[in-house]
């Protein structure tokens, strides 16, 4: 393997880890936006968000690393701890309750592992037409 084989698969990871966040984490914004509006906690008050667009956010970039690189087993861990971080911070500021974390990391998780799951479908049947 050449050095420059290994950039060019580096650098297509990366594009496409960007790609799938991106999609990611539009979707996991517009559903959880939508729920917010739906349970009434939408709009700016001092607990003013249910579920949590950060938690479910940062679970679909945990989830669509940690399945891109599985060869960096660190990613996980890391990513959970950041999570646990914030999700702290937040409830000690005052701009969350615990309740609004389990549905936003569910949802987070769900469209990171689907995303992931269907872009390695459409890769593979686009490897299989070659």
């Amino acid at each position: 393997l050449s050095i420059a084989h290994v950039r060019f698969t580096w650098f297509n990871k990366c594009k496409r880890f960007a790609g799938l966040n991106f999609k990611c984490k539009l979707e996991v914004g517009l559903i959880i936006k939508n729920c917010q509006l739906f349970s009434g906690r939408g709009t700016v008050s001092k607990y003013d968000a249910f579920p949590s667009g950060h938690m479910g956010t940062m679970m679909t970039t945990t989830v669509i690393l940690a399945d891109n690189y599985p060869e960096k087993r660190w990613i996980g861990p890391v990513g959970y701890s950041v999570m646990a971080i914030v999700g702290l911070s937040m409830i000690n500021n005052g701009v969350h309750w615990a309740s609004d974390y389990p549905l936003a990391i569910g949802m987070g998780y769900v469209f990171g592992k689907v995303t992931v799951k269907i872009n390695r479908w459409i890769r593979h049947d686009e490897k299989g037409k070659r």
